[in-house]
């Protein structure tokens, strides 16, 4: 028995075409566009991209002005928990930011930090309501949820978003207990 290679190959190249195309559209149809659908009904989302591998699900957020940054997460967090399943959910804001806008967050570097290290996250709060008071034309929000402190900058059309991770306490384990 003689094997016919163009046959062969040209089977083998229709399988794969079948699987992958197949597997595209699943991800496309049944995966995506269901969460880009979901994403961008949510209150104070402007448009998103999103992308979804095997382990995370990554998904940029450009908002609409006085968004609540922390309520979009946690609101797409619960209705996308059908489409996000066991998957890490990562979210991005891109900033449309202004030399302006960078100079003032450079000057809150230091106290967001420390308030960060002590995990006084009142401390964030207070710092930004005292910018807030000396650049009376800038919008300054703050907000926080279980895993991350939310921080928007607006400055007209200018805008500054940051994600600070927070790590919750750990209890120390005593050698002498």
């Amino acid at each position: 028995m003689q094997i016919k290679w163009l046959p062969t190959a040209i089977t083998a190249a229709v399988a794969v075409v079948l699987l992958l195309g197949g597997w595209f559209f699943y991800q496309n149809v049944a995966v995506e566009r269901p969460l880009d659908k979901l994403v961008n009904t949510v209150d104070g989302v402007a448009s998103s991209v999103s992308t979804v591998n095997g382990q995370t699900v990554a998904v940029e957020l450009k908002l609409k002005p006085d968004a609540d940054m922390a309520s979009v997460v946690q609101t797409i967090k619960k209705q996308g928990a059908s489409v996000i399943g066991n998957r890490e959910l990562k979210v991005s804001f891109p900033s449309d930011s202004s030399e302006k806008l960078d100079k003032i967050w450079s000057t809150l570097l230091f106290p967001v930090a420390e308030s960060m290290e002590k995990r006084e996250y009142s401390g964030i709060a207070r710092t930004l309501e005292e910018l807030g008071k000396q650049h009376p034309d800038l919008k300054v929000y703050s907000s926080m949820d279980d895993s991350n402190v939310y921080i928007a900058l607006q400055d007209g059309k200018a805008s500054k978003y940051i994600v600070l991770p927070r790590y919750p306490a750990t209890m120390g384990v005593w050698n002498h207990a």
